[in-house]
């Protein structure tokens, strides 16, 4: 289950880091782009469908005092899927073509809020998967 996150973790950042590149560029590589963004979009869905299908039930079924936690990881979840929603709406490959430079810091943007999803991520569930992978004896100190 960790090492399932930590590796979509992995993937995103490097996605992420691989529209960094593409966006540093003097002008749009639209195959190149439109590409990574269906990969990125569904690196997130990938991990989004782990947390609420296997991560989330998990804790909160044997780590109960962490459901209040949990409850705010989703709900912040809920406010970057509809940031990210809205930036691909918005920024639809013709309207990069439009205005690279705009698509470029809007996508800085976006990109910086995911980084920092991924940091949140790691920084409240692997403690908590980390009990959960532990021997009964230690989970019980935790």
């Amino acid at each position: 289950m960790i090492e399932t996150l930590r590796q979509q973790h992995r993937d995103l950042v490097r996605l992420i880091g691989e529209l960094a590149a593409v966006t540093s560029t003097a002008r749009p590589q639209i195959t190149a782009l439109a590409s990574l963004r269906l990969k990125l979009g569904r690196a997130s869905q990938d991990r989004s469908s782990h947390l609420h299908y296997v991560i989330y039930p998990t804790v909160e079924r044997y780590l109960p005092q962490y459901t209040k936690a949990i409850a705010q990881l989703k709900q912040q979840e809920v406010l970057a899927r509809s940031a990210s929603t809205k930036h691909v709406g918005k920024w639809t490959l013709a309207a990069i073509e439009q205005d690279w430079s705009g698509y470029c810091l809007a996508s800085k943007g976006i990109r910086s809020g995911m980084l920092d999803r991924i940091d949140l991520e790691r920084r409240v569930l692997n403690p908590m998967l980390e009990t959960l992978q532990a021997p009964e004896s230690r989970r019980m100190e935790f």
